[in-house]
């Protein structure tokens, strides 16, 4: 019996290394941009730069917000988490076009609540809608 567990454990550690290693990003909130984009049918082109990704969301301030976050957080060193308006905002964006389902869609590809294990998304959930920490 504790050798049928283990062996269940082995192979539950080796499909989360599998599923880790194909994930693409080691940030989870990257890693969750991409996915949502997908989700809503808009699979990124292969090399795409969040800085690109910020150009095409101009047209909402609060998706472009969103985007710019993640990139100064990322590569700026010592930007602010993106807020849960700007998510909101991309959310939005991405059930554009999708029809009747468009918003579940989005919902699905982008809920309301940050990426699990990502400092970045504990940190916007401690932020308030005004900017100030909780």
């Amino acid at each position: 019996m504790g050798a049928l567990a283990l062996l269940g454990a082995l192979a539950a550690v080796a499909v989360l290394a599998v599923k880790r290693l194909q994930g693409g990003h080691e940030d989870p909130v990257v890693s969750e941009l991409e996915r949502a984009l997908a989700r809503s049918g808009r699979p990124l082109a292969p090399g795409t730069t969040l800085r690109e990704l910020e150009h095409r969301f101009r047209s909402s301030p609060g998706a472009a917000g969103y985007v710019r976050a993640l990139r100064l957080e990322r590569y700026g060193g010592a930007g602010e988490p993106p807020t849960r308006a700007q998510r909101r905002a991309l959310r939005a964006r991405l059930a554009e076009g999708l029809g009747p389902t468009g918003r579940l869609r989005a919902l699905w590809a982008l809920p309301p609540w940050p990426a699990p294990g990502s400092l970045t998304g504990l940190r916007s959930v401690l932020k308030s809608n005004h900017g100030r920490r909780v």
